[in-house]
């Protein structure tokens, strides 16, 4: 059984194959017959190329149409699976991604070839859930402020210490509005619960009885926005709604309200938060991921002194990789037992292998 592994120094092949080796060496059918090629992307393999049938993806597809001839198994990190990598595949049939979303690989393509794809959700939702509550306190707080007027040189003069140094409300309390109630919304959900805050949630895919098993009070997106101080983004929608949450939603908000996004940068319209930053319209916005990524060294958000940004890193913490490994190696391991993987994005090639094998 031939492997091809593309890594990154994020998540190496040399991770990958150690919790490949561990999963699949004790099934009896590859035990003695595991052979890798192995490809690590670096951060200086800018894609020359644009594929238009992927996303999000890192480095170009010709390492791997060089390398996939006669493996059966391909796993990758943020390499672009073309499908011209997919059609050099001609022995390929599984494809393991680690993340939660394998954009960058061409499902549609491999679900027509029957291969199936499987992805590693939830390997950063504790990240990102973390980081969530992390930004939304220093956003708040304005710590990150706090910070900077200390190594200003500041600290206090006299009694007018408590006005002059940077400070903000206390999350304590609050109305608190989560917006997508999946797997990180709902590990955000339960990180507030020990901040005495009332938690809404919109989320028209997730029951109300669900929502509300969970301590939190189902609402409608109008309500949400208009009750809440602060508003959680934690949805994912195609490409085709992009700019989604507009001037329009932000204008529901309050004005002593906070917007966060840790979610998918086109989501928000990033000129309309913007403008309603410069006008006040809401009191500030923590903004972790971007319209256009890496974010414009030109972008007026950088000059905007009410908004906290970071480099798209929610979802990367010290765990990640293990996590992310392990994770999809067990779903391969599932899969070449026979079983149903949990996280397999085209069932239907199960499906349809399941009616061949019964006729």
């Amino acid at each position: 059984m031939k492997i091809l592994i593309v890594g990154d120094e994020f998540i190496s092949s040399k991770l990958l194959k150690k919790h490949l080796d561990h999963h699949l060496k004790p099934i009896k059918h590859a035990q003695n017959d595991l052979r890798y090629e192995e490809i690590n992307f670096k951060p200086t393999d800018i894609p020359t190329q644009t594929y238009q049938d992927i996303d999000e993806y890192w480095g170009d597809d010709i390492p791997l149409i060089r390398k996939i001839g006669d493996c059966e198994i391909l796993v990758v990190v943020d390499a672009p699976v073309t499908r011209k990598v997919i059609e050099a595949g001609t022995k390929l049939e599984v494809i393991g991604c680690t993340r939660g979303g394998p954009v960058n690989v061409n499902v549609k393509e491999a679900t027509r070839r029957g291969i199936a794809v499987l992805s590693a959700v939830g390997r950063n939702v504790d990240a990102v859930a973390d980081f969530t509550i992390g930004i939304m306190l220093a956003l708040m707080r304005k710590i990150v402020n706090a910070g900077q007027f200390l190594r200003n040189g500041n600290w206090k003069r006299n009694k007018q210490d408590t006005f002059e140094k940077p400070t903000g409300p206390e999350l304590c309390g609050k109305k608190v509005g989560i917006v997508g109630f999946g797997q990180v919304g709902q590990r955000v959900a339960r990180r507030l619960m020990g901040f005495d805050v009332q938690i809404l949630v919109y989320d028209p895919y997730v029951s109300k009885a669900n929502i509300e098993n969970a301590g939190c009070i189902s609402v409608d997106l109008d309500k949400l926005l208009k009750e809440s101080d602060v508003v959680s983004l934690h949805l994912r929608l195609p490409r085709e709604k992009a700019g989604w949450f507009d001037l329009e939603k932000i204008k529901l908000m309050k004005k002593t309200s906070y917007l966060i996004n840790t979610s998918r940068g086109y989501i928000v319209n990033e000129a309309d938060l913007i403008k309603a930053l410069k006008e006040k319209l809401i009191r500030g916005a923590a903004i972790d991921v971007f319209e256009n990524e890496p974010i414009s060294l030109k972008s007026e958000l950088l000059k905007l002194d009410n908004v906290l940004l970071t480099p798209h890193v929610a979802g990367v913490s010290t765990e990640v990789p293990q996590k992310s490994a392990a994770i999809i190696a067990e779903q391969i391991a599932k899969y070449l037992r026979g079983e149903r993987p949990e996280n397999i994005v085209n069932p239907e090639v199960l499906d349809d292998c399941q009616r061949k094998s019964e006729k």
